[in-house]
């Protein structure tokens, strides 16, 4: 349970640091440069993609719910992982902010 914790407030902390590098272009270039590519800044059709969303105008209760049914089919009672689990948060923030800012 510690573990799934830390897991989940690193992830959070690392999105919130990508997404504050993504305001600044010179800072996000250097970020997505010293990391490897699967940690690189998720794109939107990426965000679609692994959350199952084919709407063109999704809303935010489609996009928390099959990100709810995802993370719980990766959790550790099933065959899972924690990067899994990640990912499809990385989706559901990535979706999230793109829905408030009007850009879905």
């Amino acid at each position: 349970m510690f573990g799934q914790t830390m897991a989940s407030a690193g992830t959070e902390a690392f999105q919130r640091a990508l997404r504050k590098a993504a305001q600044d272009p010179t800072l996000l270039q250097g970020v997505q440069t010293a990391l490897p590519r699967s940690t690189r800044l998720m794109t939107l059709a990426d965000a679609r993609k692994i959350l199952n969303i084919t709407a063109s105008k999704p809303n935010l209760e489609m996009v928390q719910k099959n990100a709810e049914k995802l993370f719980k089919a990766n959790g550790p009672d099933g065959a899972g992982s924690p990067y899994l689990q990640g990912k499809v948060m990385a989706a559901k923030d990535v979706l999230e902010q793109a829905i408030k800012d009007k850009k879905v």
